[in-house]
């Protein structure tokens, strides 16, 4: 069981690689680099003026903490014809989930150190915690995140005294870390004491069900972070309702076009992760450089690149045989699919909008050129976008 489990942890190592390069290239780490390095020049000169020891820098630094604790989950990379093969094998699998527990600790002691490296600065200046004691802590989350994996392995299995529950696992760990700031020692001796009472908790009777269905969910995790940057071979894109988006749906005045082009824009992880990777984008350039008239031709640009990355919805469904064998008028598309995107881009503008006037201060000449940046993104909706999505349906039926 060692040897399948070493194996397809090289074979995922492969893979992680690839994708990373693809995703780390040098545009992004430049840009990355900038951000960074902008951000921790705010941070160290901002710090400086920072009072000492108010009664929120303790809950604060132990909810950032607590958000760290969101990356890396227990990799087991099972794969659904594991059910059948490895069916024989139950009690051995502790061996095969023995190197996977040490694998699944790396990007979580990566993140961990990372953040608590950058933390260090407030909680030494500000909170006046002592190094020795800021070390211990560091060593109390690694250990408290090891337990979180031991629980989650503990999971797969059908058993009575252990479950584990992501949200109430958060909340707790989340006091744990609070009070690690003040008594980091105590903290220590409870991890270790949880820590020998799950690891003497019996294994039995393991949940293949599960145990596969947890890892397809980590893996298309990691896939639809992967296919922001680039195209992933073997992805399974899978449609799901946002019913916190169903506002965005206009249900009055629309034809069949508009309802269906509405859905696959805020269903398809494709689609909407574009919107709001660029709108996200398009905020943290507002509030890095500062400057609203830079700032304006950036979110231009931004606004163009997503009007040209949403043409290919104009032929989403042109594969699709229902599509046309239901009265759905195709002659109508083009214009449908104008007002669909037209009202979209109009509320990443609105987004954008409200991003320069907080980051200009209200000043009043930043009104003026996030006017003019709505008269650019009118031309681009009601000019150039009806010929360009009239050019890609032509293009498709050649």
């Amino acid at each position: 069981m060692q040897k399948i489990a070493n194996k397809r942890l090289n074979s995922n190592a492969r893979k992680q690689i690839h994708y990373l390069a693809l995703v780390f290239n040098d545009f992004f780490v430049l840009a990355s680099l900038l951000i960074f390095g902008a951000l921790m020049f705010w941070y160290a000169k901002s710090i400086q003026t920072w009072p000492r020891n108010l009664w929120y820098y303790s809950p604060l630094l132990a909810l950032v903490f607590s958000i760290s604790f969101g990356f890396g989950s227990l990799v087991t990379l099972f794969e659904h014809a594991d059910q059948q093969f490895l069916l024989s094998l139950d009690d051995q699998l502790e061996f095969y989930l023995k190197p996977m527990l040490k694998y699944s600790m790396v990007l979580p002691t990566i993140i961990l150190l990372l953040v608590g490296g950058i933390a260090f600065p407030f909680a030494f200046l500000r909170l006046a915690i002592h190094p020795i004691n800021y070390l211990i802590l560091l060593v109390d989350m690694l250990l408290l995140k090891h337990v979180q994996h031991l629980l989650q392995e503990h999971s797969l299995y059908f058993n009575d005294k252990l479950h584990y529950n992501t949200i109430a696992f958060t909340v707790i760990g989340y006091f744990l870390i609070l009070l690690g700031i003040y008594q980091p020692l105590v903290l220590l001796a409870i991890i270790v004491v949880a820590m020998v009472y799950i690891i003497r908790q019996p294994l039995q009777g393991f949940n293949w069900n599960k145990a596969i269905s947890k890892e397809a969910q980590r893996k298309d995790r990691i896939d639809n972070f992967y296919s922001m940057f680039t195209d992933v071979q073997d992805k399974k894109i899978t449609i799901s309702r946002r019913k916190y988006l169903d506002f965005l749906i206009s249900r009055k005045k629309q034809t069949a076009n508009m309802f269906l082009f509405q859905r696959i824009l805020l269903r398809d992880p494709e689609y909407s992760n574009l919107l709001l990777r660029m709108i996200v984008f398009a905020l943290l350039l507002i509030f890095i450089i500062q400057d609203y008239k830079l700032n304006t031709f950036l979110a231009a640009i931004v606004i163009f690149l997503t009007i040209y990355q949403l043409l290919p919805v104009a032929n989403i469904y042109e594969r699709n045989m229902m599509y046309h064998v239901q009265p759905i008028s195709r002659s109508s598309r083009a214009v449908d699919l104008a007002k669909v995107l037209q009202k979209f881009i109009l509320l990443q503008w609105l987004l954008i909008s409200i991003g320069l006037v907080i980051a200009s201060a209200g000043n009043l000449q930043s009104l003026l050129y996030i006017l003019g940046l709505f008269v650019l993104t009118l031309i681009l909706l009601y000019v150039y976008l009806p010929v360009k999505i009239g050019q890609t349906i032509n293009k498709f039926k050649r």
